[in-house]
């Protein structure tokens, strides 16, 4: 019985996933330096800065019903690739989130 219950364990928890975030890049080899910190990243869901920018790449977030979760990931993603914010922010009721990381010219 102690099998049984340990097996059935096992598996809900195999089920379960860590949040994460993917970033994929706009241009192959292209890199930035990382100059704004997570909690400075500028979100912007549906309109577009008024600053020029430049589109390093795509980046998802998933994992998680809770969308500040998903928006943190996101910015600390956006942040690590030398973004300075974030545009076309789109959170889905499955838990996943898009967005297209900018650096500001």
């Amino acid at each position: 019985m102690r099998k049984q219950i340990w097996f059935g364990l096992s598996l809900i928890l195999a089920g379960c996933v860590t949040p994460e975030a993917q970033f994929a890049p706009a241009q192959r080899d292209s890199m930035y330096p990382v100059r704004t910190p997570p909690g400075q990243i500028e979100l912007y869901r549906s309109q577009s800065p008024t600053k020029k920018f430049t589109e390093l790449g795509a980046v998802n977030a998933c994992c998680s019903h809770d969308s500040n979760v998903l928006i943190e990931l996101l910015k600390r993603k956006a942040a690590d690739v030398g973004g300075d914010a974030l545009i076309g922010i789109d959170i889905d009721a499955t838990g996943n989130a898009t967005a297209s990381v900018i650096r500001f010219e």
